[in-house]
């Protein structure tokens, strides 16, 4: 018998390769083979173009080969992302982050993507989307945070068979560039008018820890007195609260630490007690210091807050505000937001000479490359003394 031969310009597959052929209807059909409840059954793929369904049929073929089921179905990403991934991860979250991660689904995701089935979804759709945001002036953070939720999304649904590959990995899409710029701080000159200024100040001591210990924001306004001892000098961050007014656990392990305080904070302290006992005498019956709950947990605690309003309930973040911007005001400093005051204090413990390992336990770092890279700002007085330290060196000073 003769044996047959391929047309001119037409490849022949394997057994196994699968084949791709055009419908009368003018789709394209990729067709495979694949294992179903133990026995080989033939797959249908459509698409559009004859590149789509090549595709379509090349994943089938790598699922197929790596022993998983070839995604099926008519899920959307919508659908999948609102009622499938995310009641599972919400509750793996800590509060802020849920809040940011539902607010990418509902405002940036399903808009642009959720229409489209999740078997569909190509490298560039996202891009588009990208674009897209980047051309209604959303910053480069916000599209890298789009990125970041859709990718872990897509983890999970490959994990679970539903799509052959992460169309959000790295080497699929490009991501714009988050421009570094300069952390607004505070140098020793400034700070040391801003410590001036608020002498006196009902939250004095509220700066005092911020500039001097570097607590972020939610520690501070989470502290309270029994995670202060001042015999000892020392103020443990066990907590931070949340908008909703509730506690949390600290964002990481590191962050879950013991800060000593200076002789001059712990007075300011000590006079910071005072004087709330003396608002707590004068509201009388008005004082009401709420019973705070532990986010993920049963637990509640009694108050005990050490910064409040003056009838004793949590100070909200608007209120803190305002008063930074006034003491920064009278300091006749420019106005920085309040997180600049962990990149003073980290500035600080540098021009201080404190090991960077030193300066991370007590910024609550999980690295100290953390510390030295985002926290740590080289002034002008550094620069100038380096220049000076090499002419030494070289003996080009007078």
């Amino acid at each position: 018998m003769a044996r047959r031969t391929a047309s001119p310009g037409r490849r022949t597959r394997a057994n196994g390769e699968g084949t791709v052929s055009r419908r009368q209807d003018g789709r394209w059909e990729a067709r495979v083979f694949v294992r179903q409840d133990g026995r080989w059954v033939r797959r249908a793929l459509y698409a559009k173009t004859k590149a789509e369904a090549s595709r379509k049929l090349r994943e089938a073929i790598t699922a197929r080969d790596k022993g998983l089921p070839m995604p099926k179905g008519s899920t959307t990403v919508a659908a999948f992302l609102e009622e499938e991934w995310w009641p599972g991860v919400a509750p793996s979250l800590r509060p802020g982050s849920q809040r940011r991660y539902h607010q990418v689904v509902t405002d940036y995701l399903v808009p642009a993507l959720g229409r489209r089935r999740l078997v569909d979804l190509q490298p560039e759709h996202l891009q588009t989307l990208y674009g897209r945001l980047l051309a209604e002036g959303k910053s480069p953070a916000t599209v890298r945070l789009a990125h970041a939720v859709l990718h872990r999304a897509l983890s999970r649904a490959l994990s679970w068979g539903k799509v052959v590959r992460n169309v959000a990995d790295a080497s699929m899409v490009d991501l714009p560039r988050s421009p570094r710029r300069e952390a607004a701080h505070f140098d020793a000159q400034a700070a040391r008018l801003v410590v001036g200024a608020a002498q006196g100040d009902r939250l004095e001591a509220l700066w005092a820890l911020a500039l001097t210990a570097g607590l972020r924001r939610g520690e501070l306004l989470a502290l309270r007195w029994d995670a202060v001892d001042l015999d000892r000098g020392v103020v443990e961050v066990r907590y931070t609260l949340q908008p909703d007014g509730s506690l949390a656990e600290p964002k990481s392990a590191s962050s879950r630490r013991a800060v000593p305080i200076a002789d001059a904070v712990i007075s300011v302290l000590r006079s910071h007690m005072s004087s709330q006992a003396a608002e707590r005498l004068e509201a009388g019956n008005q004082w009401q210091e709420p019973r705070l709950s532990v986010a993920g947990s049963k637990v509640t605690l009694d108050g005990g807050l050490v910064f409040t309003t003056p009838l004793g309930r949590p100070l909200p973040i608007t209120s803190m505000v305002k008063a930074w911007v006034a003491v920064l005001g009278r300091a006749g400093v420019p106005i920085i937001p309040f997180h600049g005051t962990r990149h003073t204090a980290a500035s600080l413990l540098a021009d201080a000479g404190v090991h960077p390992t030193v300066a991370q336990a007590r910024l609550g770092h999980a690295t100290s490359a953390m510390t030295l890279e985002r926290y740590t700002h080289v002034g002008e007085a550094q620069r100038r003394g380096a220049a000076d330290d090499v002419e030494r060196l070289l003996g080009l000073s007078s």
